[in-house]
């Protein structure tokens, strides 16, 4: 599993360029162990959504097939 820093998750989930070709296979090599992030960065995120220094665009799924969370996030 990979943990990411906050900065390297907001440019992996928005297609950033700032994120390296190498830095991407590493992330795209290492999907299937996981992809974790710190419970601050989710908090980073938050602090900045709230004072308007990123926005985040959620991605919808159209149609019935909306995949199912695992029992442990209820």
């Amino acid at each position: 599993m990979i943990i990411m820093d906050t900065h390297i998750r907001v440019w992996w989930v928005h297609n950033d360029a700032r994120l390296t070709d190498s830095i991407r296979e590493h992330i795209r090599a290492n999907e299937e162990k996981g992809l974790g992030v710190s419970v601050i960065s989710c908090w980073e995120v938050a602090k900045l959504v709230e004072i308007n220094k990123l926005s985040l665009v959620p991605k919808l799924q159209l149609g019935n097939a909306v995949p199912e969370a695992p029992a442990s996030y209820y």
